[in-house]
Formats: structure tokens, C-alpha cells, sequence
């Protein structure tokens, strides 16, 4: 999805025969560790084909050499099983590379998941009051923030912001794309650490305030469109904490109430 919609600007930049070419270069590149699987399990298929080819030469001669001692039908089963022994190891060497695999994504998943950092626990929350926030003032004071990690050098992407957005006010932030506008926004909603400075909501500090209570308090429409799979009202209240008449209350200021008993939607009990 990211790559149709960046192609408004490629072709407005005459990048098409850059962007091929890359792609190519990256898909070859990509398909790289298949190719190699690919061309191990064909060349072990052809040394089992011909080490069971040399194995039923051998029982062919061992069998003129005993016809006398041994019988036919004796002779025949082994030729049988000679024919069944390469597509049986054939399968057994697939399905131990295909385990192989496997293990080294499930090895991955467990790297992954335990050197990952989690996210930090606030240590002195607070209990904020059911309506918080009510007025909506916001305070920026001094704050920095990074991508990096707390032991590397870190590059800033919001670095000493000093902002007040007063109750009632529409702010407009403007910039070039990494001037940091998306990082400030995160920041808002502690899904990234502050390094310095507080950040300030109703006069509560939200280092204080846990971030699944913060999350749920503030409401952000992102870049990218996002329908919710549910619900109209699992979509307006997915915690289920606000009445029926609420609800309504807020698609008849939106103006959305017509349109929805328009087309016969329901709410959950």
C-alpha cells in the first residue's frame, strides 16, 4: 500500500527507471536464501536418485547371484522397496530442511521478543479524575526526545520544545517531513520517552499518568486511515464506559445521526 501510494510521486519526479531498477536489485537480493534452498534440496534429490540407482544395481546382481537360493518373490519385494527408498528419503531430507527452517524462525521470534525493550512502567502514577482531561490546556516545557536509545548519542528529533496550547486554541504544526511533527505527537501520547522536560495536561504531569489511562483519555486521528472492523459505537467507545444517550449525543454534533439511521446501523447492547 505504502509503494502505490508513492507512485504519484515518483512518476511527478521521473524516478521510474530508478525506482526499477532498485526494486529489481532488491528483489533479487531478497530472493537470494530461496534460491540457495532451492538448488541444495534438487542436488540432494539427485544424489539420493543416484545412490539408489547404485543400490538397486547391487541387489540386481546380488539377486543373479543367489536366484538359485532365494525366491521371486523375495527378489521382487526388494526391487519394490529399491523403487519406494529415493521418494521416501526425498520426503524425509524436505521435511527436516522445512523443520530447519522453521526452528530458525521460531529462534528469530524468541531473539526478537527478548531483546526488545518493553515499555517502561510508570512508577508513581497517579489516579486523575474521570473527567481529565476537561479543559484541554497543554504545556510543553523544555521537551526533548530521540529515537536513539538511552546509551547512544542521541539525535534529536524534538529537542528543548517550549509550548503552551491554551484551552479552546487549533494549532497548526508546520515542517518538512522529519522536522519532527509525528515525533511531538507521539511524545503527546507517551509512546515515546521524553529525555528532558514535562509535558503538562490540565496541570497533571503525564510521566505520572499510566500510558493505557493517558491513551484512553486523548483522541488522535493518524495519517494513515484506519476503519474499525465493528461496531459504530465500538468504534466511538471501545471500552464501553459511556451510555447509549452519550453516543447519540456526539453523532448528532457531528451530523452523522441522519446518515447512520440511514443505513439502518445498530449499536451493541
Amino acid at each position: 500500500m505504502e509503494t502505490c501510494a508513492g507512485l504519484v510521486t515518483i512518476r511527478a519526479h521521473q524516478w521510474q527507471t530508478i525506482s526499477k531498477r532498485e526494486f529489481h536489485e532488491q528483489l533479487d537480493r531478497s530472493q537470494e536464501p530461496i534460491y540457495l534452498l532451492y538448488g541444495v534440496q534438487r542436488w540432494l534429490q539427485l544424489t539420493l536418485d543416484l545412490v539408489v540407482t547404485g543400490l538397486s544395481v547391487t541387489v540386481a546382481g546380488v539377486a543373479l547371484g543367489i536366484r538359485d537360493k532365494t525366491s521371486v518373490g523375495a527378489i521382487g519385494v526388494a526391487f519394490l522397496n529399491m523403487t519406494t527408498l529415493g521418494e521416501t528419503m526425498t520426503k524425509l531430507l524436505t521435511s527436516w530442511i522445512s523443520l530447519e527452517v522453521f526452528l530458525g524462525a521460531i529462534a528469530r521470534i524468541e531473539t526478537f521478543q527478548r531483546d526488545t525493550s518493553e515499555e517502561s512502567n510508570v512508577t508513581s502514577s497517579i489516579d486523575v479524575p474521570p473527567a481529565w482531561p476537561s479543559s484541554g490546556e497543554i504545556k510543553f516545557e523544555n521537551v526533548s526526545s530521540s529515537y536513539s536509545s538511552v546509551t547512544e548519542k542521541p539525535i534529536w528529533s524534538v529537542n528543548g520544545l517550549n509550548l503552551t496550547i491554551n484551552t479552546g486554541e487549533k494549532v497548526a504544526i508546520c515542517g518538512r517531513s522529519g522536522s519532527g511533527k509525528s515525533t511531538l505527537m507521539l511524545t503527546l501520547l507517551s509512546l515515546m520517552e521524553t529525555r528532558n522536560g514535562t509535558i503538562v495536561i490540565d496541570g497533571i504531569d503525564i510521566s505520572h499518568v499510566k500510558p493505557s489511562v493517558l491513551r484512553s483519555r486523548l483522541h488522535v486521528i493518524s495519517q494513515d486511515t484506519y476503519i474499525h472492523g465493528d461496531t459504530v459505537r465500538d468504534a466511538l467507545d471501545p471500552e464501553r464506559t459511556s451510555s447509549d444517550d452519550i453516543i447519540w449525543s456526539i453523532i448528532n454534533e457531528c451530523a452523522l445521526k441522519q446518515k447512520i439511521e440511514f443505513t439502518q446501523a445498530r449499536f451493541c447492547g
